[in-house]
């Protein structure tokens, strides 16, 4: 009977110390999981401001105020870059497409870097191609929407 008692306690203490440990790596295991979800709602966080700033245009001061057609006819002939054809694109946005023929490489950098420091326009599709005739010079096809 002695026996009995004296195993039945040593289950009940064995039991004890298995509950005690399994609790405490429980709670610290809580612990580390509310710690790593803290840290993914910061990451979170900084997911979601960074899709909002990507989103954001730069501010910037050079903006157009009027019409997308006069604005490029204006700077081809600021550039000294003569317009071989344009006309409006239809659509919800205003937008143009342009074609300069027999262009040096050069002339064709200036008139994009010109429209890319606006920014309130973007070039939707550009296709610059090689004359044969030539070799020097090339055409240059955009696309330019007013945001």
């Amino acid at each position: 009977m002695i026996k009995k008692i004296i195993i039945l306690f040593a289950v009940i203490f064995s039991l004890l110390v298995f509950y005690i440990s399994f609790k405490q790596h429980m709670d610290k295991l809580l612990s580390e999981r509310d710690d790593l979800s803290k840290k993914y709602e910061k990451v979170y966080v900084l997911v979601e401001t960074y899709k909002l700033l990507s989103k954001t245009e730069t501010v910037s001061d050079n903006k157009i105020t009027a019409g997308l057609l006069s604005y490029i006819q204006d700077t081809s002939n600021k550039l000294n870059i003569k317009i071989t054809s344009i006309k409006p694109i239809p659509g919800d946005t205003e937008k143009i497409s342009v074609v300069y023929q027999k262009i040096s490489f050069n002339s064709s950098l200036s008139i994009v870097n010109t429209i890319n420091s606006v920014s309130n326009i973007k070039i939707v599709n550009f296709s610059l191609t090689k004359r044969y005739d030539d070799q020097d010079y090339m055409n240059l096809d955009l696309q330019v929407e007013k945001l």
